[in-house]
């Protein structure tokens, strides 16, 4: 019996232990931070009553509601230290805690509100739920007209449904005529003075496929009142032709990129693509349709109805020029000079001149080739008026201040030794192949020319009176080669027909300048005198050269008979960097001395 009575008393002794546990547990995980925090409650009210008995002025009346955060009793020194949380004395925080007073029954009653992460006061402190017609996120295109679709409801947990009309609209801050991104606010207050701010997001972009919808005929062709739209692709202008059936946006180059026999327009498409920077090809619809198909009547043809291959960059066809005529001109088929078309006839190709219109010519002749490309429909432009002084930009192009040569795009501008120059190839990673931007001379003796060979028929720098000879020496007082480095460049004796991709005959000599060749990018534009220049491919056997003909494109003449002005090719230090210009041909940019 006695062992029994001990066994109880055990069991008693446990239960009152486990019961003395879970109070202490109570007491200090619920009781006593309760306590605590209505004692902080009472802290804040205290406080706020002092507030309000030494600004009085600003007690509210009527049924407004005055309201002072934590943050300023704490500025005010009414509340000494930092109020904090009673678990893991965590701060309350003094910008979103406050307390409240208003005017109940003639007497000012105080409401306080602690934000103190784990703990929070048990009163209204949210405000009202705003629920928008429309999406929170509009998207317009430049120009558009902004009309706000206003507020659906208004949802309080205290005072229920609230009046939308009552909601603060403000779209002030809105401009559709510029690009950028600008918020709508919308503000209301509950009955304990919660306020409410919510935001609708306006995006003002400009679709490179809705300003060509704007101004394209039925067939997709564009027929814009500025018709030379330009876009700037890596420093290469481009201008609309039209919209593809998928919503992509074609366009064409303004200038040709070089000159090529149409036996290589595929190598030199190709390359032109793999030049471009991968931010630009990433714009470009990478598999492309182009029109390739063998025509018998060119001036009435306007539906292509045979494909090649696909690709990322063509050819204008005729279907495209003949469908940009308005009566009697047309914008698209003007260019300066003989350029190939993606249509052909039996062994012959056509071209298109805006001195002598459509012609058919042998593959192995050599015209112009201006690359076609087709950007994605949803192509934002995010800078640019659409003109040539400022083109449209699809992507950013940021600061090059403190770039290196070696990272500069294909087709930008540089201003060297007094003359603008295109960067036209990277040849290494050392040195950059640049083209000047027009020929050799200056204000004072105009224009240099030369006869382009004497004895010797061909490209020759070793013997005394060729062309070559004469670039290393006369045109030496013109312009400054001791900043260009020597690098090897390769001349062909081409026998009978000059190709892109021949190199049959041919041997490195190096050089800091020479001619530029045909096939070299950006070599076949002049300055605004439009000078004819002489190029280093020749043909052998009937002892011709070639020379940019300023009207007609791409011309052969005899050694000897005539002088034509001089464009050079040189290569420069690649750890050269950029100082100032953005890279254009009106601000091109300056180097470095090195």
């Amino acid at each position: 019996m006695e062992n029994k009575k001990k066994i109880v008393d055990y069991k008693k002794v446990k239960i009152i232990v486990i019961v003395a546990i879970v109070l202490l547990i109570c007491w200090f995980l619920i009781i006593s931070p309760f306590i605590k925090f209505k004692k902080m409650e009472k802290e804040v009210t205290d406080a706020a009553k002092r507030y309000f008995e030494i600004n009085n002025s600003l007690l509210p009346t009527g049924k407004k509601i005055r309201t002072v955060t934590l943050q300023k009793l704490y500025d005010k020194g009414l509340i000494e230290n930092d109020l904090k949380s009673p678990y893991f004395s965590k701060i309350c925080d003094s910008k979103s805690s406050w307390a409240k007073v208003r005017k109940e029954n003639n007497e000012y009653k105080y409401y306080a509100y602690l934000n103190c992460g784990v703990l929070s006061s048990k009163i209204d402190h949210k405000g009202p739920e705003i629920n928008l017609n429309g999406n929170d996120v509009v998207t317009l295109n430049k120009g558009d007209k902004y009309k706000d679709k206003g507020v659906r409801s208004v949802v309080d947990d205290t005072d229920g449904n609230l009046n939308p009309k009552d909601v603060t609209i403000d779209t002030s801050k809105v401009n559709t005529n510029k690009i950028g991104t600008y918020e709508v606010t919308y503000k209301i207050r509950d009955s304990f003075n919660n306020e409410t701010i919510k935001v609708r997001t306006v995006k003002v972009e400009q679709i490179l496929n809705e300003i060509v919808k704007k101004d394209t005929d039925s067939i997709g062709i564009y027929k814009g009142s500025n018709s030379s739209k330009v876009i700037n692709i890596d420093g290469i202008a481009f201008s609309i032709v039209g919209i593809n059936e998928d919503g992509s946006v074609k366009l064409v180059a303004n200038n040709e990129i070089l000159y090529s026999d149409y036996n290589s327009i595929d190598d030199v498409l190709d390359d032109f693509y793999n030049n471009l920077s991968d931010k630009a090809k990433e714009f470009i619809v990478e598999k492309s349709k182009w029109c390739n198909e063998d025509i018998s009547d060119p001036n009435n043809y306007k539906k292509c109805n045979k494909y090649g291959k696909k690709s990322p960059v063509g050819l204008l066809s005729m279907e495209d020029i003949n469908n940009s005529y308005d009566k009697d001109t047309s914008w698209l088929a003007y260019r300066n000079s003989d350029y190939w078309l993606s249509n052909g006839k039996g062994k012959q190709e056509y071209m298109f001149s805006s001195t002598i219109g459509i012609n058919l010519y042998s593959k192995n002749d050599i015209m112009g080739v201006i690359p076609v490309i087709n950007i994605k429909k949803d192509s934002q432009i995010i800078a640019g008026e659409g003109t040539a002084n400022s083109p449209y930009l699809l992507y950013k192009i940021k600061s090059k201040t403190g770039t290196k040569l070696s990272e500069l795009k294909l087709g930008e501008y540089i201003n060297y030794a007094g003359y603008n120059w295109r960067i036209s190839n990277k040849d290494s990673d050392t040195l950059v192949k640049v083209i000047m931007d027009g020929v050799v001379g200056n204000n004072e003796d105009g224009v240099y020319k030369t006869k382009y060979s004497t004895k010797n028929q061909n490209y020759n720098p070793g013997s005394k009176g060729n062309v070559a000879y004469k670039i290393n020496n006369e045109v030496a007082s013109y312009i400054s080669a001791n900043k260009f480095k020597k690098n090897n460049i390769e001349i062909i004796d081409y026998k009978d027909n000059v190709s892109y991709k021949d190199k049959t005959n041919s041997k490195e000599v190096g050089l800091k300048l020479s001619l530029v060749s045909l096939f070299d990018y950006f070599s076949g534009d002049t300055d605004e005198n439009d000078s004819e220049h002489w190029f280093r491919e020749h043909i052998k056997s009937n002892k011709k050269s070639y020379y940019k003909e300023s009207n007609f494109g791409v011309e052969a003449i005899k050694y000897n008979e005539t002088e034509k002005a001089v464009k050079l090719v040189g290569y420069l230090d690649g750890d050269n960097k950029v100082v100032l210009g953005d890279g254009t041909i009106d601000k091109p940019y300056k180097i470095s001395k090195k």
